[in-house]
């Protein structure tokens, strides 16, 4: 799998737009103290799901932000002169969302303790009621990127 430098730690709190002299809005990135190496698309799967975990985007819709982060992510990357393949990018992101297990069980124990609030990245609170909502949701998410993940496994012979 192939291996790129990541920030570990991109979330809303990290990344800002900004707009270029040019007018053109630029995603820049804040908080480096985690930078290293990692798989290929593993970077994004901290955004997404710390976006989901944060109640910052409605889990009802992850595809939909999966979409487009990797949408982006991938644009970034042929930007830059990457020519891999997608699948290759895939994988090491529904990989790297599927491995947090150990969330998702912390997840659901919180679910089953009951009363957990959450603060987003801008510091709104948000309601215990909205939390199990978002991250019932969000475990079904997880799960289905972990499927995705072991049908990619399958499908790309250099990646066993």
């Amino acid at each position: 799998m192939a291996q790129t430098l990541c920030h570990h730690e991109s979330s809303l709190a990290n990344l800002f737009a900004l707009r270029r002299l040019d007018g053109q809005l630029e995603t820049v990135a804040v908080d480096w103290e985690q930078v290293g190496p990692a798989s290929i698309g593993a970077d994004i799967s901290t955004l997404v799901f710390g976006t989901l975990r944060r109640c910052e985007f409605d889990a009802e819709r992850a595809t939909e932000l999966d979409e487009a982060v990797f949408t982006g992510y991938v644009a970034g990357l042929h930007e830059a002169g990457w020519q891999g393949r997608v699948e290759e990018v895939r994988l090491g992101f529904t990989a790297a969302v599927g491995l947090r297990w150990s969330v998702l069980a912390n997840l659901l124990q919180g679910l089953v303790e009951g009363a957990v609030s959450v603060r987003t990245s801008q510091g709104w609170e948000v309601a215990p009621e909205a939390v199990e909502r978002q991250w019932i949701r969000l475990c079904a998410f997880l799960l289905d990127r972990a499927d995705e993940a072991r049908r990619l496994v399958a499908e790309l012979p250099s990646v066993h």
